[in-house]
Formats: C-alpha cells, sequence, structure tokens
C-alpha cells in the first residue's frame, strides 16, 4: 500500500502496512470503506481530488447508479428522501463570501437536477414547495430533468408521480 506525503497530492511515497481505502464486494452488495474521517479531511481542506474520491465510492457501491444528479457548486448540499408516489429534494446553498463568512448569502442561479424515475411511474408535477411554484420540466429516458431558477438559503422540491 503506498502512502502519500501530507504536502503531496499526485506523487506515491513510502510504502505502509496501513490502508487508505478498503474496498469489496459481496454478493450483490459493494462496500467501500476509509478507515479514518476522509469526509472530514474534504470538508477542512477542499480538495477537489477527495471529493472525486468520494463521489467515485459513492458511484462505484450504488450498482445501479446515483438516482440523482445534480450541476450546482459543490458548496450546495443535496438530500433526497423517496416516498410510494413522490420523491423531495432539499438544497441547502452553503455558499459563502471569500472570508468564509456565513452573513452574506450568495445567491445561486441556474442550478440543475436530474431525477431517475422510479420504474412503472409517471411524473404528474415538480414542485419548488419553498417557492410555492410549479417547475417546468422534461423527461429524457428514466430521467426527469429540470432546473432551479434561484437559490437562496434553501430550496424544498417534490417530484410528484401517478
Amino acid at each position: 500500500i503506498l502512502c502519500l506525503p501530507h504536502n503531496s497530492y499526485f506523487s506515491p511515497a513510502r510504502e505502509t502496512k496501513y490502508p487508505g481505502i478498503l474496498i469489496n464486494t459481496f454478493r450483490k452488495g459493494r462496500v467501500v470503506f476509509f478507515p479514518f474521517a476522509f469526509g472530514k479531511f474534504y470538508r477542512d481542506f477542499g480538495i477537489v481530488e477527495c471529493r472525486k474520491i468520494l463521489e467515485n465510492a459513492v458511484r462505484w457501491s450504488s450498482r445501479d447508479g446515483m438516482p440523482i444528479k445534480l450541476e450546482a457548486p459543490s458548496s450546495v448540499t443535496m438530500y433526497l428522501f423517496e416516498q410510494p408516489n413522490r420523491q423531495i429534494i432539499h438544497l441547502v446553498n452553503g455558499t459563502t463570501d471569500a472570508r468564509g463568512q456565513s452573513s452574506y448569502l450568495n445567491v445561486l442561479h441556474g442550478i440543475h437536477v436530474s431525477v431517475r424515475v422510479p420504474k412503472e411511474k409517471e411524473v404528474q408535477e415538480v414542485i419548488s414547495v419553498s417557492k410555492g411554484e410549479k417547475l417546468r420540466f422534461r423527461k429524457v429516458n428514466n430521467w426527469v430533468l429540470f432546473a432551479i431558477p434561484q437559490l437562496e438559503e434553501y430550496n424544498l422540491i417534490v417530484v410528484e408521480y401517478r
């Protein structure tokens, strides 16, 4: 197992007996295990390569692929919850000013979301509950695509199915 020195992101350093990342499969399941606080490391230092490793780990672990795709700055946090005839999406704008102060809110525009439509379901409507308005959407294959015109602090989106 190769270890990277603290100040290097790309070149392998010395070999160690301690694992960096463990992956395994069992029957239909897949698991990626980070034996250290990798998510905290990314949160604290924001190294793009760390985000890519986390994204790839999640993508690889979910055999069917990601159920949702978000085109937004990495400061936007997204949560997806599924209920029998709808999907609920929470979007949180964590963008701050250059000094990391959260007292200043950077309003974001043109965020695009794609959600996989569950089998045998048809999209009825997409609603921005926070704004109290229906959003225009289109269906491409088994995905519903829509845009969030503006994200201030928070937006709750509901995709209703029939």
